[in-house]
C-alpha cells in the first residue's frame, strides 16, 4: 500500500509526523555535539515511514511549513528537562520562504528558551531558491534570526545552482558537504578537489563545515586531515527516534550528568562553533585545534594522550604553538580570550 496525497494531509492533521535524530559528531573530542532533525511518518497501520513515502505528496509550501513546525514542537517537548551540553546543535531543514514566517521565529525562540539557552538552533537552507527571491525583507528576517542566536547552514553546498548566490546574498554559518562528494572523495580526484575548495572557501569566510553521509573510518581520517571535524552519517549512527537518541547520548557520554552542571556553567560558551571559529581565525592546524578543544572542554592532556597516538610532550608543543598564534600565554588567558570571542560573536 502506497500513500496518497489525502493520506499525507490526514497525517498532518492528526500529528502523525515524528522527529528522528541523526547524530553530529566532533571527531576531535570524539563526542556527539548535535543532531539533524529529520521527519518520519508514524502511520497507525503502516508503521514508521521514511521521507521517500510522503515528501513527493508535499508540493505545497504550507504542508512543508506545518511539517517543520511540528518537528520543532516535538523536539522541544522531547528535550525539555534533558541535560544537554552547552551549545548542542539541533538542525532543521527549511526553505527560504519559511525564513520570513513569524511561526519559525517563534518556534526557534521557544526551543532555545525551553532548553535553557543550551542549544544552538541551526536552520539548514535547502538549495531551491531562485536568485530573485533574495529581497530585503528576507535579509532582514535572517538578520533578526541571527540576533536571536539562530545559525544558518547551506544544505548540500556545491550541488545546487543557487548555493553561491545563497551564500552571497543571505550568508551562512555552516557549509554542509554533500554525501555524494564524501562517497567519492577517496576514489575520485575531482570530488576530493571539490571538497578542498569548499574547505578553502569556509576558511576564508570563517564558516563551520559539517560533512554528511560519512560511512567509514577512512573517510573520517581523510576529512580530519583537511580540517573537517564535524561529521554525520552511518559511521556513527543512522537517524533514530527520540528515545533511542537520548540513550545514545548517555552511552556516548554526550549527555550531562548532575556533576557536569558546575562545569557547564564555566564552559557554556565553549561551543564547537566558537572553537572552530577560533581555529579558523588564527589558522590553527587540525592538531593544534584538537589540543585547544580539549583544553577548552576542561580535559587534561595527560589523560587525553592515552587515547591518542601522540605523547603528552607532543601535545604540549602543539598547545604552545597554538597559544603563540592566538596571542595568549597560558590556559587562563586562553579561556578568557574565548569568553571575549564569544561575546564579540554574539554582538555580531
Amino acid at each position: 500500500m502506497s500513500l496518497t496525497m489525502p493520506d499525507v494531509r490526514d497525517a498532518l492533521h492528526n500529528n502523525w509526523f515524528i522527529p528522528f535524530f541523526q547524530p553530529v559528531h566532533d571527531t576531535v573530542g570524539n563526542e556527539c555535539v548535535g543532531a539533524e532533525v529529520l521527519a518520519r511518518l508514524s502511520h497507525p497501520l503502516l508503521g514508521v515511514l521514511p521521507p521517500s513515502e510522503f515528501l513527493p505528496h508535499m508540493r505545497d509550501q504550507q504542508d512543508l511549513a506545518v511539517l517543520t513546525r511540528a518537528l520543532m514542537t516535538e523536539s522541544c517537548h522531547r528535550f525539555a528537562g534533558q541535560a544537554l551540553p552547552a551549545g548542542f546543535m539541533l538542525t532543521f531543514n527549511v526553505t527560504t520562504d519559511m525564513l520570513e514566517q513569524s511561526w519559525l521565529h517563534a518556534s526557534c525562540e521557544a526551543l532555545i528558551a525551553a532548553l535553557g539557552g543550551r542549544v544552538t538552533v541551526i536552520l539548514e537552507i535547502l538549495e531551491h531558491a531562485s536568485f530573485e527571491e533574495f529581497h530585503q525583507q528576507l535579509l532582514s528576517s535572517v538578520s533578526l534570526l541571527r540576533r536571536k542566536g539562530v545559525r544558518l547552514a547551506l544544505d548540500d553546498f556545491g550541488t545546487g545552482y543557487s548555493g553561491l548566490a545563497l551564500l552571497h546574498q543571505v550568508g551562512g554559518d555552516y557549509l554542509k558537504i554533500p554525501r555524494e562528494f564524501i562517497a567519492a572523495m577517496t576514489r575520485e580526484k575531482t570530488a576530493d578537489c571539490i571538497i578542498d575548495n569548499i574547505v578553502h572557501l569556509a576558511d576564508i569566510l570563517q564558516l563551520g563545515i559539517i560533512a554528511e553521509g560519512v560511512e567509514c573510518q577512512s573517510q573520517i581520517s581523510a576529512l580530519s586531515a583537511k580540517g573537517v571535524t564535524l561529521v554525520q552519517g552511518f559511521c556513527y549512527s543512522p537517524p533514530i527516534d527520540g528515545d533511542e537518541f537520548i540513550t545514545y547520548l548517555r552511552q556516548t557520554g554526550s549527555a550531562m550528568t548532575s556533576e557536569d552542571a558546575t562545569v557547564n556553567t564555566i564552559t557554556r560558551h565553549m561551543t564547537p562553533e566558537l572553537l572552530h571559529r577560533c581555529a579558523r581565525l588564527h589558522r590553527l592546524s587540525p592538531r593544534e585545534t584538537e589540543v585547544i578543544t580539549l583544553i577548552a572542554l576542561g580535559k587534561k592532556l595527560a589523560l587525553s594522550s592515552k587515547n591518542s597516538v601522540r605523547s603528552v610532550k607532543t601535545m604540549s608543543v602543539q598547545k604552545l604553538s597554538a597559544y603563540k598564534k592566538i596571542g595568549v600565554k597560558n590556559d587562563v588567558e586562553f579561556i578568557h580570550y574565548l569568553y571575549c570571542l564569544a561575546d564579540n560573536t554574539e554582538v555580531a
